[in-house]
């Protein structure tokens, strides 16, 4: 993919010694509580103004239609909701899920402080792996269903739902000890998240990123990719039970991606297909379809909770106990 303009960060800088910018709360979602109990991770409600997406100005000339939602202003379809199902089943769609948090957690004690916040053991992350996460209260109820992308030792990337980001970044941020060398860095604002679904998105792909790019990476894991000279995030994972990839990058080279995706044949697709076809395929998000008190146990994600470390130990993380 030939990508326009400076080579630059394109998604992440893999320094990453720059501090969070605790300014970009407002922009993910909602401020952040000050002096809240560590172990205590709200469901912020919806800001009282709707976030832009980076590509906001693409969508409008494809014909979206938008709507708030999560607080952000959002295409729930382009050219039709039933058409775009189809699509993302019989050949490939493109999603915009850039209202998604993400943020990089680096430091050799990363996994360890992912651990006192997921009820899912980072640790059973292999390198590379990709995986669905659970975060719970001290009760036991559910915060957020994310992702972990484990991507070297050492340096994750973690794709918060759409209500938790500030929340989640918040406690990852607060269960770092004194003395671990642990760095957690917000990418939402400086970066767009785009989903590639379908049955032929590899074949659809090829024509964007080349002939090898979409095999070279694997299903279930995550590379960090150059596209056209700049750095990207690619996992192959689908949230639609479908053969898909998630590409994270800047708002730059996103748009072009984009584009070309769409020229290539890719549909574009709103909110509205990919919850329809998520829920199809029994994948469910959080909050709405976890509300308090539901555990992950009585909503199907018993698999996400690990208890017992690798060693037999037991874990610490909130809501162990319950």
């Amino acid at each position: 993919m030939s990508a326009p303009g400076s080579a630059g960060d394109a998604g992440h800088d893999h320094g990453d010694h720059a501090g969070h910018d605790h300014s970009a709360h407002a922009h993910g979602g909602g401020a952040p509580r000050p002096g809240a109990p560590q172990g205590t991770l709200p469901v912020l409600q919806a800001p009282g103004r709707t976030n832009t997406l980076p590509l906001a100005s693409l969508h409008l000339k494809s014909g979206w239609h938008p709507a708030p939602v999560y607080g952000w202003t959002l295409p729930l379809w382009f050219g039709g909701l039933y058409d775009e199902q189809i699509a993302a089943r019989a050949t490939a769609a493109i999603f915009d899920r850039s209202h998604l948090g993400r943020f990089y957690v680096t430091g050799e004690c990363a996994a360890d402080v992912l651990g006192r916040v997921f009820a899912t053991d980072p640790h059973r992350v292999p390198p590379r792996g990709v995986r669905r996460a659970v975060v719970s209260r001290e009760d036991g109820s559910i915060v957020d269903i994310a992702t972990l992308c484990h991507l070297d030792p050492g340096r994750w990337l973690v794709v918060t739902g759409p209500r938790a980001q500030v929340a989640l970044l918040d406690a990852v941020e607060g269960a770092v000890a004194a003395g671990e060398d642990v760095l957690v860095r917000d990418r939402l604002p400086e970066s767009v998240l785009l989903s590639v679904q379908g049955p032929n998105a590899s074949a659809l792909l090829e024509q964007v990123l080349g002939p090898t790019l979409p095999h070279a990476v694997p299903p279930g894991e995550a590379h960090e990719l150059l596209l056209g000279g700049y750095r990207a995030l690619v996992a192959r994972t689908s949230q639609i039970g479908e053969d898909g990839y998630w590409v994270l990058t800047s708002g730059e080279v996103g748009e072009h991606f984009w584009e070309s995706a769409v020229n290539a044949g890719i549909v574009p697709a709103g909110l509205a297909a990919h919850d329809a076809l998520r829920i199809e395929a029994g994948v469910i998000e959080s909050p709405h379809e976890t509300p308090a008190p539901a555990t992950p146990a009585a909503s199907g994600l018993d698999a996400l909770v690990q208890l017992d470390a690798a060693d037999g130990t037991p874990r610490a993380f909130p809501g162990a106990a319950a």
